[in-house]
């Protein structure tokens, strides 16, 4: 996952505050691949599996990765195709108006 760094830093930076919720699907990867990987690489955002494809087809995955944010109701606000530096101040600013909605 390239983009695991960044990943974590904006999970640290925003782990604690209510209304945030940061989860990683992984699709067809075995279980105790991802978790070792997560382990080795000293992440702590919590990272789940999609063996069947289910939250692949549920939100059209077009590439992997592949990013979504949502608002409180659950709406998609954003999408972002292909790895990308999740740790950037445009980024923060964008999840704390999300938070503050």
């Amino acid at each position: 996952m390239a983009e695991g760094p960044s990943v974590e830093k904006l999970y640290k930076k925003f782990e604690a505050e209510p209304g945030f919720v940061l989860r990683a699907v992984h699709v067809g990867e075995v279980e105790g691949m991802v978790e070792r990987r997560m382990r080795e690489k000293g992440w702590t955002f919590p990272a789940l599996l999609d063996p069947r494809s289910d939250v692949s087809r549920d939100y059209r995955i077009t590439g992997h990765p592949e990013t979504f944010l949502l608002d409180k109701k659950g709406n998609v606000v954003a999408v972002a195709i292909g790895a990308r530096n999740w740790d950037r101040p445009e980024v923060a600013d964008l999840i704390r108006r999300l938070i503050a909605e």
